[in-house]
């Protein structure tokens, strides 16, 4: 008899709680909290470029460079002639060339060209009065006509480069040219000669 009251009080403690439990169950509530964060982002962002440009612009000057200077073609005049030449049978040029020869473009002969005359031009004490040196100076001809004068100093082994003009060469015809150079001093009378020389040259008129 006590037996079946104790398994009939569980019975009933049994059913109890598990109705309790499924109250809770029918009332109980979830209440979800969230939690915003709220980011407060502070940024200071002091950017302080200075930039103050400083190229110096710097002038470039070109210096051009030398240009070589065209010989005068039209500008030519015939030398002065000596006067009343006298031959003092003293040769004192040692030799003579023809140089600065500019080729013709046909490779025929030279349309331009110069002489190189080494004498000895020191003159001292040859003029009729006393202690007076003499005054030197070069001619040469081509064909027999005059196309260069030049003074010279006083040397007793000079080298002296006689210019002769393109204008002076322009009254020769193409061909072989005859071309002198002679020594003189130059007096009030007679200019004296001191020495001849010759030579040829190949001539293209241009």
């Amino acid at each position: 008899m006590n037996g079946n009251r104790v398994i009939a009080l569980a019975l009933v403690i049994t059913v109890l709680l598990a109705g309790c439990s499924s109250i809770d169950s029918l009332t109980g509530s979830s209440t979800p909290t969230e939690a915003e964060s709220t980011a407060t982002e502070t940024e200071t962002a002091t950017a302080t470029e200075t930039s103050t440009p400083t190229a110096t612009s710097t002038q470039v000057v070109k210096t051009p460079a030398p240009t070589a200077t065209a010989r005068p073609t039209g500008t030519w005049t015939e030398p002065a002639t000596p006067k009343a030449p006298e031959d003092k049978n003293d040769n004192r040029i040692k030799s003579a060339k023809i140089i600065n020869k500019k080729k013709a473009s046909d490779g025929n002969g030279y349309t331009d060209f110069d002489v190189q005359v080494n004498a000895n031009t020191l003159f001292d004490n040859i003029d009729p009065t006393p202690s007076v040196d003499g005054e030197p100076y070069i001619v040469v001809e081509i064909n027999g006509e005059i196309v260069a004068r030049d003074e010279v100093n006083l040397r007793k082994d000079g080298s002296f480069t006689i210019d002769v003009r393109p204008g002076a060469l322009e009254q020769f015809d193409s061909g072989t040219l005859k071309v002198s150079a002679t020594l003189y001093d130059e007096d009030h009378k007679h200019d004296d000669i001191y020495g001849t020389w010759s030579g040829t040259v190949e001539y293209t008129s241009s």
